[in-house]
């Protein structure tokens, strides 16, 4: 979400072709797990317990996507985001002849 971006997020240095850039720490906006793309691995019942329902599912899918959100930090989601977005910049800012490129998450 870059609308806490704003021109003081960017430093440069053009006579030393140094350029300094604050980025918002990155986050999930959206989230979307198709049903379609959900392949249940294992689903054993037992006399007592019939087929797990379509409603079921779907609460089963909507626990998942929020165990997933939660988790985001820990298994690594946000900081993937946060070096790809680096990467892209030092790409186009390498080919804007920037020598030293600084990005900063905060």
């Amino acid at each position: 979400d870059l609308s806490a971006f704003c021109a003081d997020s960017v430093k440069v240095d053009s006579k030393n072709g140094i350029i300094d850039i604050r980025l918002p720490k990155a986050k999930v906006l959206a989230f979307n797990m198709p049903a379609e793309n959900i392949v249940m691995e294992y689903s054993k019942t037992g006399r007592l317990r019939s087929e797990f329902t379509a409603e079921e599912r779907n609460e089963i899918l909507k626990q998942g996507e929020e165990a997933i959100l939660n988790d985001a930090e820990k298994i690594g989601i946000l900081k993937d985001a946060e070096d790809n977005v680096r990467t892209i910049f030092e790409s186009l800012l390498a080919g804007a002849n920037f020598k030293e490129i600084n990005i900063t998450f905060n």
